[in-house]
């Protein structure tokens, strides 16, 4: 395990002789667990006593993304960082990487083209970090606070973030000079007419407009992807709705009415926005 630091006292994490947990030179320790994922998340970070994604949620976003659906998307994620990673040891982190689906794609993708390969995912849900296990155990899955990032200051050539909020501050310290990162957020049109079958009052969404008040990271281009897609039956349309957050806000007779719905089509609209570490 490589890069990680303890969230206590921010002093480097290495393994223990077992092989079982991680400890700092303050003898600060965190076990593995069996599954092979570190839990760096302190109890005074946590916003609740289960936080983030719940296991249903989990198990509906895994289903639906290994359908494919969002392949799109995944590919032009994965594109856009292909072209602007040149070092030949790559250390990659994603933000908020939920059941891993997007991570373990660029994952492979870096794995076949660099000579050696660093990835960390983290998030703020233990179930969602637990189904990131079963995509691939050579990936650094940890349960974490993104706005406290436990890896070393100028340690990742790749940071990502899709479809969140995230704290560019933290992402510039992590980020290597000449380091990028790639924030992923969803367009005005996204998901339309699932909104519209959900609310009864529809407001007009606005692109995202990410301001940036970093000193070292500089906005290097946007790139849009949009896609219609077609879901044929009713469990992947609710499926769709439990990954969302729209699940959260649905009245009970709208998710009823979704439930007798076999067909919905739908528009994918996504917004890459791709940042760049300057060297002093």
């Amino acid at each position: 395990m490589r890069h990680l630091i303890c969230p206590v006292c921010a002093s480097t994490l290495a393994l223990t002789e077992s092989h079982k947990s991680l400890q700092c030179e303050h003898q600060h320790l965190f076990d593995l667990a069996k599954k092979g994922y570190a839990n760096l998340l302190l109890s005074q970070n946590k916003k609740s006593k289960n936080p983030g994604d719940t296991s249903k949620m989990v198990l509906a976003r895994t289903e639906f993304l290994d359908r494919g659906y969002y392949q799109g998307i995944a590919q032009t994620f994965e594109n856009l960082a292909l072209q602007h990673l040149s070092n030949t040891d790559i250390s990659y982190c994603d933000l908020a990487c939920g059941e891993g689906y997007y991570t373990n794609k660029l994952h492979q993708k870096l794995k076949a083209r660099f000579t050696r390969t660093t990835t960390t995912g983290i998030d703020i849900s233990t179930p969602a970090i637990k189904a990131a296990c079963n995509r691939d155990k050579e990936i650094q899955w940890l349960i974490a606070s993104t706005s406290r990032i436990p890896l070393e200051s100028g340690s990742q050539d790749l940071v990502s973030g899709l479809f969140f909020h995230f704290d560019l501050e933290e992402i510039q310290r992590i980020l290597k000079p000449k380091g990028i990162a790639i924030l992923v957020n969803t367009g005005p049109n996204h998901l339309i007419e699932l909104r519209r079958a959900v609310y009864d009052d529809l407001k007009e969404e606005k692109g995202i407009q990410i301001i940036n008040n970093t000193e070292s990271l500089r906005h290097h281009k946007t790139e849009r992807f949009q896609q219609k897609i077609s879901l044929s039956n009713t469990k992947e349309i609710l499926q769709l709705l439990a990954m969302t957050p729209h699940y959260w806000r649905t009245k009970p007779e709208k998710k009823n009415a979704l439930s007798t719905l076999t067909k919905l089509d739908l528009t994918l609209e996504v917004q890459f926005d791709l940042f760049i570490k300057t060297t002093k």
